[in-house]
């Protein structure tokens, strides 16, 4: 991730990912058994180390019993959309 703006987007998902975790009573390796990911994958999501995919987060979400976007909420404010001069062909 190249922009600083990406990495506060990813770490906000990890925010909101140990806050949901927190509020559901879950322990991390409670998560990791549920899901088949790795604690320490877990671990870093919430600590802003890891980019959790579309299929992650959704996967995360639904046995946290919340919605995706829940996990993402607060990121788009943080990301500036890729100008049109900024794109590669």
């Amino acid at each position: 991730m190249a922009w600083s703006a990406d990495r506060a987007a990813v770490a906000r998902i990890g925010m909101n990912l140990a806050a949901a975790r927190e509020s559901s009573g879950m322990a991390r390796l409670e998560l990791a058994e549920a899901t088949g990911y790795h604690r320490t994958y877990i671990a870093d999501i919430e600590k802003g180390r890891r980019n959790p995919s579309v299929v992650v987060i959704i996967r995360l979400a639904l046995h946290l019993g919340v919605s995706p976007g829940a996990l993402l909420e607060g990121t788009a404010e943080l990301i500036d959309p890729i100008r049109p001069d900024r794109t590669t062909k």
